[in-house]
């Protein structure tokens, strides 16, 4: 298991290492986090690689930002 300080490492080791599984579970504000899972799905090498959001903040409006 891989851990990213921030969006900027994490997208930066799902490219050098194409896990199986992205967890995405750190506190980078939302806007960060989506633009990352965007640059994730555009990229040939990584839009294959399913990631897993995880979150304390159990808001249903935050779960439809994602979708």
């Amino acid at each position: 298991m891989l851990s990213a300080r921030d969006c900027n490492l994490g997208i930066a080791l799902a490219r050098a290492y194409l896990p199986d599984v992205n967890p995405d579970g750190h506190q980078s504000a939302w806007h960060q986090r989506i633009e990352a899972l965007e640059i994730l799905r555009e990229d040939p090498a990584t839009t294959h690689i399913p990631v897993v959001a995880l979150s304390a903040n159990a808001m249903p409006r935050r779960y439809r930002e994602w979708i």
